[in-house]
């Protein structure tokens, strides 16, 4: 078979940009953080990589440094973005906010 036939099916996973949170090692989970400038810039980048790559749709979290990372991925195509709330970062409870050196 193909690696290009027409049931040729690629997956490509990509993790949210920097948050705030991320650059101060904390969790953040569920908190609705912005990216960073260098958050966005990395997506910009991923961006023009991609751009002759055809994308049928594309999935994100709801929480807004995953909104705003595959919106960037997706600037200026006509792929369908379809926010799925199954992929939500975990809820760490407690933890929530905390650095990395608290909790440990």
């Amino acid at each position: 078979m193909s690696e290009t036939g027409p049931h040729t099916c690629r997956f490509y996973l990509f993790r949210h940009g920097a948050s705030p949170a991320n650059l101060e090692k904390r969790y953040s989970g569920r908190a609705d953080l912005e990216l960073t400038p260098a958050g966005r810039a990395v997506f910009t980048r991923w961006r023009r990589i991609l751009r002759d790559i055809p994308l049928a749709v594309v999935y994100t979290s709801p929480l807004r440094r995953s909104r705003e990372s595959a919106q960037t991925l997706i600037q200026g195509r006509n792929v369908p973005l379809v926010v799925e709330p199954a992929l939500t970062e975990l809820d760490f409870g407690e933890w929530e906010g905390l650095s990395f050196d608290q909790v440990w």
